[in-house]
């Protein structure tokens, strides 16, 4: 089984806040045989994109970025890790874009899941205090107009863990890394 982690997850998942939140993923990543899906602009966001720039709470600051590296890295060399090339997250966000009921600005995590299958997404339990921000990404992430068989789900904290107890597999896909 894939996840996808969002930024504003990922900041907090790094720097340890809110550990008993997401404790649970990481147990299952580096323990339980689940698997990071990310690329296109996500790895982006992850790797110092201007949305990581910006320093919101819970995104990763500088010194973060480097820590995020190190995550996915020691994800990779587990095995845990599955990079989704730009062009092929390119080409589906265009189909996401045409579909037309896209209500986020994060057309790039809805085309990561429709290419690897990943069906749970990780975000911050904050991001339900902002309607026009991450809560608008899980209401597409949950749409079965945008992803379907299974619909997804959205994991926000330790109560969520039993979402990582399915089996649905990411769909062929290799593990491969490119390390900016």
């Amino acid at each position: 089984m894939c996840i996808i982690i969002d930024n504003e997850a990922m900041g907090k998942i790094v720097s340890r806040q809110e550990a008993k939140d997401f404790s649970p993923i990481t147990d299952w990543l580096f323990k339980k045989g689940g698997n990071l899906v990310f690329g296109g602009h996500l790895w982006h966001e992850y790797c110092g994109g201007h949305v990581v720039a910006d320093l919101a709470p819970g995104k990763p600051e500088p010194g973060e970025t480097s820590r995020v590296k190190l995550f996915i890295k020691s994800l990779f060399q587990s095995g845990r890790a599955i990079q989704i090339g730009q062009k092929d997250v390119l080409k589906e966000q265009r189909v996401v874009v045409e579909i037309g009921i896209c209500r986020s600005n994060d057309t790039h995590v809805i085309a990561l899941a429709r290419l690897s299958g990943a069906r749970t997404l990780v975000t911050s339990p904050e991001s339900n205090k902002n309607p026009t921000g991450d809560k608008l990404l899980q209401i597409d992430f949950k749409n079965r107009q945008l992803i379907n068989n299974p619909k997804g789900s959205i994991y926000k904290n330790r109560t969520h863990r039993k979402l990582l107890q399915h089996t649905r597999a990411c769909k062929n896909l290799t593990t491969r890394l490119q390390m900016r």
